[in-house]
């Protein structure tokens, strides 16, 4: 239709007029003759600017028509007015070869055209007739002849272009409510007209005919835009060559198409609307896309996803809450220690890389949906050139805490707000409680002394029953193997986890248990290959990864193994000298598992890109850090191309490195006095502790008490008074009614009967592990004297405890052996 109306408007407002102008230039007053040429000419422009909305007006577009045809009357009755008969002849020729032209444009409109047509032939007749000349009857039955042609054959056209456009509308309306965008473009990739409503909606405009498809498609996507015009070229050039001139390789044709299809963008991101594109060949190098809008889609299976993730988190919870509490705990407690991080120790940065990256792994171990990747992001702006302090001041200005807390409420919308506010639970076998309450009762029952030996029993038993199952420790790793080899599109099998269930480990050993998740990640990562890849190797196209434990003369042997590519040690050693790490005769000199052994350097990796899963190359140095702590060591067997395997020697006790027993030792009867403190300056004292806080060191003056270790651990207990302090601590305790002599001796005794007390207090909840622990009477020593042992102690910790009455500080410190 738009078309006809084309080439109508061409015949009948610039060629016929400009006919008729030269036909009547001799008889007609020019000034008529030019006014009736400009305004064809403006009909003219105007059909053609809205010939594409002819077929959503088909009623407008008569209404020009008939001015049209009404400026092709007036030439008639010009004509009539000053010219003769042959001139009427002339012009009732025209007039019906116009209308005849015309009839293939008027569509819906013809009872109003058939109208028009007619009185416009009535008129000529009547003029004919009224002139009286003797061609009347010839001119009569010519214009008789037309009407009928042009009356009976519009008709019939009449017919069939309504049916037609019936049938057009209907099938404009079934695209229309399809929810789907339906577009037709050419060789020359522009859109042509026809296009379904829903094309508008994912566009965001209506100006769709004649516009580059690319410029709709891939506004901001340069590289679809590329694979695109690739593809259809291609097509393009099937299509136009013959089939003798192709490449065999294209043979046989339809299933290059199909192979050049399928490599077109199937999905694009048009502003803010997501949508799949299908591709349909069409005759005469035309292509069909079939448009479909899948942003709600979208949205809900990301909300399904998340929900998903939540419901993995939950369950991850709830399976292991004890040790999920123990994890919060601990970074809540690292992300409010960052104000007072010792950021000038020399391994301050590294520690505290290590510690953020060991979280992250576990988060992502615990499926939790926001810290593990406000994590990653981090890590991502952390630069070789930051220190500690940048480090910090990056994870503050992150909200990394906001992200945490977030994970936290959507955990306890589920399970309560409750639910991880309480403290650890120990699930303790009744037989033990059974046993411990026997040798309990027998040591009470016991009328002529204290067994030691026996209470060090009974302690030891106490303090293993927060010892933990390996195995439960390591199990969490199980699933998180499954979720990570799905998100990196590899095929194992279930992580194999194999150990004897009662083996139990301190609590010290949670961090290197925990910071294994970064060696299971290299393996699924680095160590599992591809399908493909296994299949080429003539292995088993699901890998494998494997963990087993086992206790051998006191120590703990951990090993894991995958069967993937190995390790590439000429890849890790290039990378080592790259990074100045290694020399190139450092790396000559080396074995092959000293080469291996690269692995574990901190900031070593031989990933180019960094993810949220490995590439900081950070990971197995936190390995290392952790299992150093607790003096093990470990091997690495390799085999390129078959896989590796990982085994870790690890002392059940750590007596044999003295420094470390005695900071454990230290460390663990700090914590049980600086508890009897706090407890005896609520309980008894009634006093309020206003805050507490590890300080480096100390000057004692007078007011002060101390009690000495002796056998298994040579140490000292010390608590100092500030004169506040002291001055309340006598208004508590000391009871009117003595005599000044008497209450002078009490004020100097006092001190050391109140360390006494929180002593003897403290003494059940000493680590009695590691050997026996004697301790003296109180006893005091020149201050000079004791302050030198208090700077010179290698193992101390000191804590001060303010109040509304002053300060009392708690010392527990190593002392030296003779």
């Amino acid at each position: 239709m738009v078309q006809a109306n084309l080439s109508c408007a061409s015949a009948g407002n610039l060629i016929a007029p400009s006919i008729m102008t030269y036909a009547l230039y001799s008889v007609v007053p020019h000034v008529y003759l030019f006014i009736l040429l400009a305004l064809n000419i403006f009909v003219f422009l105007f059909r053609v600017l809205l010939q594409k909305h002819i077929p959503d007006n088909l009623t407008r577009h008569f209404f020009i028509l008939a001015f049209a045809s009404t400026l092709i009357a007036i030439y008639a009755w010009l004509s009539f007015i000053y010219g003769g008969a042959i001139y009427l002849l002339f012009i009732g020729i025209v007039i019906t070869s116009l209308v005849a032209g015309s009839v293939t444009t008027l569509v819906s409109v013809y009872h109003v055209f058939a109208v028009f047509v007619t009185i416009q032939m009535l008129g000529v007749i009547t003029a004919l007739l009224a002139y009286g000349n003797e061609i009347f009857y010839l001119a009569a039955m010519m214009v008789s002849g037309f009407l009928y042609i042009v009356l009976s054959n519009g008709y019939k056209q009449y017919t069939n272009l309504k049916k037609m456009s019936q049938l057009n509308s209907q099938i404009n309306d079934l695209l229309d409510n399809t929810e789907q965008g339906f577009l037709i473009f050419n060789e020359d990739l522009i859109c042509e007209a026809g296009f379904s409503k829903e094309c508008e909606h994912i566009f965001d405009t209506t100006n769709i005919e004649g516009s580059e498809i690319t410029s709709l498609l891939f506004r901001d996507n340069e590289h679809d835009k590329e694979q695109f015009l690739d593809g259809i070229s291609r097509l393009i050039k099937i299509e136009n060559t013959p089939i003798e001139d192709l490449s065999p390789s294209l043979l046989p044709i339809e299933n290059s198409k199909n192979i050049f299809l399928s490599l077109l963008p199937k999905e694009q991101v048009i502003k803010s609307t997501t949508v799949t594109i299908e591709y349909k060949i069409l005759k005469h190098n035309r292509f069909l896309l079939i448009l479909t809008d899948i942003t709600k889609t979208r949205m809900l299976k990301s909300k399904l996803e998340k929900q998903s993730q939540l419901n993995k988190m939950i369950v991850e919870v709830i399976s292991d809450k004890n040790d999920f509490i123990e994890i919060k705990n601990s970074f809540s407690e690292m992300l409010s220690s960052l104000d007072t991080y010792e950021i000038e120790h020399k391994d301050a940065r590294k520690n505290l890389l290590l510690e953020l990256h060991t979280f992250k792994g576990i988060f992502l171990q615990k499926e939790m949906l926001y810290t593990p990747t406000a994590i990653y992001d981090i890590e991502k702006m952390i630069e070789d050139r930051h220190t500690a302090k940048d480090i910090i001041f990056i994870i503050k200005d992150s909200y990394l805490d906001y992200y945490f807390e977030i994970d936290l409420q959507m955990i306890n919308s589920v399970l309560g707000d409750e639910a991880l506010s309480f403290s650890k639970n120990i699930n303790i076998d009744i037989s033990n409680i059974d046993s411990l309450e026997k040798k309990i009762l027998s040591l009470v029952e016991s009328t002529i002394s204290i067994d030691t030996k026996q209470v060090d029993e009974i302690l030891k038993d106490v303090k293993r029953m927060k010892f933990e199952s390996l195995k439960h420790m390591l199990r969490p790793n199980i699933s998180y193997a499954k979720q990570l080899s799905h998100k990196l599109n590899k095929d194992i099998y279930e992580l194999e986890i194999e150990g004897d269930h009662n083996i139990k480990v301190s609590p010290r050993f949670k961090p290197f248990i925990k910071s294994l998740v970064h060696l299971f990640n290299n393996c699924i990562d680095h160590g599992i290959e591809d399908k493909e890849i296994r299949v080429d190797a003539n292995k088993d196209e699901v890998g494998r990864v494997t963990c087993n434990f086992h206790v051998l003369s006191d120590n703990l042997i951990i090993q894991i193994a995958d069967d993937g590519s190995g390790i590439d040690t000429e890849t890790l050693s290039k990378h080592a000298i790259d990074k100045g790490i290694a020399t190139i005769e450092d790396v000559k000199k080396m074995s092959e598992e000293e080469k291996c052994k690269l692995i574990f350097t901190d900031s070593l990796t031989t990933k180019d890109k960094v993810s949220n899963i490995s590439g900081f190359g950070i990971g197995m140095g936190a390995i290392k850090n952790y299992l150093d702590q607790l003096d093990g060591k470990f091997t690495i067997e390799n085999n390129f191309g078959k896989g590796a395997k990982f085994t870790f020697y690890i002392p059940l006790h750590i007596k044999n490195n003295e420094y470390l027993y005695n900071k454990e030792k230290c460390n663990s009867i700090f914590e049980s006095v600086s508890t009897q403190v706090e407890t005896y300056i609520k309980d008894t004292l009634e006093i309020e502790v206003k805050s507490k806080k590890n300080i480096p060191a100390i000057i004692i003056q007078n007011n002060y008490a101390q009690i000495n270790f002796l056998d298994d651990f040579i140490g000292s207990v010390i608590i100092v008074f500030s004169n506040d302090f002291r001055d309340q601590l006598n208004a508590k305790l000391i009871p009117d009614g003595f005599n000044e002599a008497d209450k002078e001796w009490l004020i100097q005794e006092l001190p050391n009967e109140v360390l006494n007390t929180i002593v003897g207090l403290s003494i059940q909840h000493f680590d009695k592990t590691f050997g026996e622990i004697n301790i003296t009477a109180p006893i005091h020593i020149e201050n000079l004297h004791l302050n030198r042992s208090v700077k010179k102690s290698k193992n101390k910790f000191i804590q001060e405890f303010e109040t509304d009455f002053g300060s009392l500080t708690c010392i527990v410190m190593e002392g030296e052996r003779l």
